[in-house]
């Protein structure tokens, strides 16, 4: 198993465009409803993603 990372840049209206490969090798469609993770600190009051990074994950 390996991780593998995709670099996107947030657009206009915080718009966040998958590249078409992703999207195909994802099997997503127009519509699908996607989950954005994150870790953060529990001993944190503020729930800050203070990695910077977010899993995807397909509904």
């Amino acid at each position: 198993m390996q991780l593998v990372e995709t670099m996107v840049v947030m657009g206009k209206d915080r718009m966040i465009q998958l590249p078409e490969e992703e999207v195909k090798v994802m099997g997503l469609k127009e519509g699908d409803e996607l989950c954005l993770s994150y870790l953060v600190d529990d001993q944190m009051e503020e729930k800050v993603n203070g990695a910077g990074e977010f899993l995807v994950e397909k509904k």
